[in-house]
């Protein structure tokens, strides 16, 4: 998954989104 502007790893995006939870 890839945002405008925002590229990481599918780990960190995870990471990310469970963060964001």
């Amino acid at each position: 998954m890839s945002m405008v502007g925002f590229q990481v790893p599918d780990d960190l995006l995870e990471e990310a989104k469970a963060a964001a939870r």
